[in-house]
């Protein structure tokens, strides 16, 4: 009796071994599989925020070089004024003001195109906006520029005529990139915030698992040791 009765306290120990080991293997990979998910949310998360914040500056940076490119336009246009006289000079200007104003649409266009991939449909309006205004200062340009051979005679009409109509869209650029940088600082803010909470979240995810886990095992401990000193 006494030889059967060790034997099944035996068989019965290991079974609550058994049963305790794989309670303790169950909660490791649980606090395994919340650890690993954290870090993909985190990494989805940081990955996503930093794909948005370089597109954010890509349509910012065109914006700015658009407006570098708009500048270089309207010294070309008083560079026709002031050296056409001359027909190669005169050349020479007039492709460069046809070369900075071709730049000017193509920056504004990649800036459109951010603002697409962005999701931003009130700066993608801006953007359009300024842009169709561009072309109409283009038309104007174009309309006023003299002749090679009747410079001189032209030159005060011609300035006359589009004298300062620059300013309006020159303030219209500052203030599309004023808006763009707030809106980018605006946005930082936010994704910090979401992923600090995003952060607070997890690891409280992940501490409240590893305590659920690790008291369940130590319960499971405490009634084993329980029942062992009952049936003593």
């Amino acid at each position: 009796m006494t030889t059967l009765h060790s034997s099944h306290e035996r068989a019965r120990l290991r079974r609550e071994l058994v049963q305790l080991a794989s309670f303790l293997l169950l909660t490791l990979l649980i606090c395994g599989l919340v650890s690993l998910f954290s870090l993909w949310s985190m990494e989805r998360l940081y990955a996503a925020n930093e794909a948005r914040q370089a597109t954010v500056v890509q349509a910012l940076n065109s914006a700015r070089s658009a407006q570098v490119a708009f500048k270089i336009q309207v010294q070309t246009w008083k560079n026709v004024l002031l050296r056409g006289e001359d027909p190669g000079e005169y050349a020479l200007a007039r492709q460069e003001f046809e070369l900075a104003e071709a730049q000017t649409d193509d920056n504004l266009k990649a800036a459109t195109d951010w603002a697409s991939t962005l999701g931003d449909g009130s700066l993608r309006q801006s953007i359009n906006t300024l842009l169709a205004a561009h072309l109409q200062i283009g038309r104007s340009y174009r309309a006023a520029m003299p002749d090679s051979a009747n410079i001189r005679a032209q030159r005060t009409q011609a300035d006359a005529a589009v004298r300062g109509i620059d300013r309006t869209l020159n303030a219209r650029f500052d203030a599309l990139v004023t808006a763009m940088v707030a809106k980018n600082v605006h946005e930082n803010y936010a994704r910090r915030t979401e992923e600090n909470y995003r952060f607070y979240v997890l690891s409280r995810a992940i501490w409240i698992s590893i305590g659920l886990s690790f008291s369940l095992v130590l319960f499971l401990l405490w009634r084993m040791l329980q029942d062992r000193v009952l049936r003593k």
